[in-house]
């Protein structure tokens, strides 16, 4: 699920990303975990329409531009990516090696905004 919702966010980006970042464009300190809060308002467990549940998901954005994306379902399955990530003012797109697309989310001081599809995912760093 998470994958073809990623996969769709992916062409989105790539439109967007050829004209839309404005503003400015010096990076901003992202560095740090971020631990999912909500998807689209609700707070966790959230379950899909298709029946996958997410209990936590945590996102390391590292000093050396790379990025780990750790998430466990409610089943007990979990789901590790890693990848690399660039930041634009408080843009920061998130160039996943494990499933090979590219995201984006938008870090407003302790919170980072990652839609995928038709879902917002809320992340705060503590």
């Amino acid at each position: 699920m998470r994958k073809a919702i990623r996969i769709g966010l992916m062409i989105s980006i790539a439109f967007g990303l050829s004209g839309c970042l404005g503003g400015a464009t010096e990076p901003v300190i992202v560095i740090g975990k971020y631990q999912l809060e909500s998807v689209n308002g609700a707070s966790l467990p959230y379950i899909f329409p298709n029946g996958v549940g997410i209990k936590s998901e945590v996102i390391e954005l590292k000093e050396d531009g790379s990025f780990t994306d750790n998430a466990e379902h409610s089943d007990g399955t979990t789901l590790s990516d890693v990848g690399t990530y660039t930041n634009y003012g408080n843009t920061v797109i998130l160039y996943d090696q494990t499933l090979g697309f590219v995201y984006q989310g938008l870090v407003d001081g302790k919170t980072m905004s990652v839609t995928v599809g038709s879902y917002t995912e809320r992340f705060v760093r503590p």
